[in-house]
């Protein structure tokens, strides 16, 4: 008995393991050797994730050693071959096979010789004197939970979440689901954490890394006896690549039911489609609230953004570059702009160099020309209101170097058109001097100075002392606005509280206004 238990065991922990085919046709045929060292184990099966749900009678074949020392082989179809009597020990016993894993369902009984697994086949149970192959043995080398407490097999997907967007991925085979799209993934092994299963995964099927990061609702029945559990990841490295599908497919919010998705993959999508609606919050700036959703930011809107969508579409239609489309609206009324690639700088920390502002000069020289000729639509209302008056246009009011699109070093546009108003060109030239020179820190003098005659060379108008002249009129009516739209509650100028705004801008006009008199003298010198 001990040979037979010790060849089952061997014989069914290859049958957990990778096999390789080797031609034998029928899909749910083993034969373990009892006394043969090699213990072939022969089975082919696919390892894709979604098997058919079929019964299929798996034979367990323990032949022992007949005496003269050679190897009894007896290959059993489905049925059996009761013919082979002259073994001296047989056990048939079927189980339901889906890929390479053995799973029994439902409950086992003993009927007269047959051991039926729920209702799959049944199989004669034939063994010598005293030395059968029992249930319990069988169940102890498989490893498998007690048939009275039935569990599921387990699937587990991998939804991969970039910028609020999710990856699927279309199957080519078995035909029933070819073309349906699906989250990549599939079976989580004996030995591993469906977390460790999802990776392994992706890493097989999509070439590429990723970490998990939390879970969907569920899980969904997928057939009876398997169960599907969708995790969310993230990339840790390269784009993924499909080596098993034959597509992939990036999909937003909005896109989510632009495909066919599997009937147990699509139970999860209404959650899927709140959390990418959440996007990637987008750094830079401290009003706050724009997230990335793939190639678009999504922002909250005012009372002011039919004007600054009427201002935009006005900008995009002269054919200025550098500046976000308007696209409309999304499931929670935010706006919906294309999103312009690139870095901001953050102004606290660095110092745009001398020809990213050049560039950005040349830009906003760009701009004022194109809105000169600007109608806003009638009753326009602006964040900081106002009407627009003769001799005045409408500037972006917000031009820092923290609203710069930077890419590859070179200036490549402007975020964030909220603060966009009636006023006059100096307005925005003083606010870029004050954010971008930067005159609202302490840097040399010479520095200042040659800054700001780049800055009025490249935008082709005005004086160095006009724009300095500007700013303290300029930087101290903003923190004014600052603090009037504070007390009205604006959720955007509350954040600046967060960061010290308006404070922290006034104690900084105060060192600056310091500094105002050698700067002065230096330029008209």
């Amino acid at each position: 008995m001990a040979d037979g238990t010790a060849a089952l065991q061997v014989g069914l922990q290859r049958l957990r393991d990778p096999l390789v085919d080797d031609g034998v046709d029928e899909a749910a045929q083993v034969g373990v050797l009892a006394g043969d060292p090699a213990c072939r184990v022969r089975q082919q099966a696919e390892r894709d994730r979604g098997p058919p749900d079929v019964d299929v009678g798996m034979v367990v074949h323990l032949v022992r050693d007949g005496g003269d020392g050679g190897d009894q082989r007896n290959a059993v179809g489905e049925r059996g071959d009761r013919d082979a009597a002259d073994q001296s020990a047989v056990a048939h016993l079927p189980v339901r096979v889906f890929g390479h894993h053995a799973v029994q369902g439902g409950a086992v009984e003993d009927a007269g010789g047959l051991l039926r697994i729920g209702h799959t086949s049944n199989l004669p149970l034939a063994a010598s004197a005293g030395e059968g192959c029992d249930f319990a043995t069988l169940t102890a080398a498989m490893n498998l939970p007690n048939p009275s407490e039935p569990s599921d097999r387990l699937v587990v997907g991998a939804a991969i979440v970039s910028h609020g967007r999710v990856l699927a991925a279309r199957r080519t085979d078995p035909v029933d689901l070819a073309g349906g799209w699906e989250f990549p993934g599939g079976k989580v092994d004996p030995d591993e954490t469906p977390e460790q299963a999802c990776v392994r995964e992706v890493r097989e099927e999509l070439g590429c890394e990723v970490r998990v990061v939390g879970e969907l609702a569920g899980p969904a029945v997928l057939r009876p006896g398997w169960v599907l559990r969708v995790l969310v990841v993230e990339l840790t490295g390269v784009e993924p690549v499909p080596h098993e599908h034959d597509a992939i497919r990036w999909l937003d919010p909005e896109e989510l039911l632009d495909c066919p998705w599997l009937a147990a993959d699509a139970s999860f999508l209404p959650e899927l489609r709140e959390m990418l609606l959440d996007g990637s919050p987008l750094v830079g700036g401290n009003v706050g609230g724009a997230v990335r959703i793939g190639h678009t930011v999504r922002r909250p809107t005012g009372a002011w953004s039919a004007a600054v969508h009427a201002l935009l579409d006005h900008l995009a239609a002269a054919g200025l570059d550098g500046i976000p489309h308007v696209l409309g609206t999304d499931a929670r009324g935010r706006e919906v702009l294309t999103y312009l690639p690139g870095r901001s700088i953050d102004v606290d920390e660095e110092v745009a160099g001398d020809e990213v502002l050049a560039e950005a000069m040349r830009w906003l020289r760009r701009f004022h020309d194109a809105v000169r000729d600007f109608a806003p639509p009638p009753g326009a209302q602006w964040r900081n209101g106002g009407e627009l008056q003769p001799g005045q246009l409408v500037c972006h009011h917000d031009a820092g170097a923290y609203n710069w699109a930077v890419v590859d070093g070179h200036f490549a546009g402007i975020y964030d058109w909220d603060m966009a108003g009636p006023g006059v060109e100096l307005d925005d030239l003083a606010f870029t001097a004050w954010n971008s020179v930067p005159l609202a820190l302490v840097i040399p003098d010479d520095d200042v100075v040659r800054r700001l005659r780049l800055m009025v060379r490249e935008y082709g108008a005005y004086s160095p002392v006009e724009v300095l002249d500007a700013v303290d009129r300029r930087i101290g009516s903003a923190t004014d606005k600052i603090t009037a739209g504070q007390r009205a509650g604006d959720p955007g100028m509350l954040n600046l509280a967060r960061v010290g705004e308006p404070q922290r801008t006034l104690e900084r006009l105060d060192v600056m206004r310091l500094r105002l008199p050698a700067l002065r003298a230096t330029l008209k010198s």
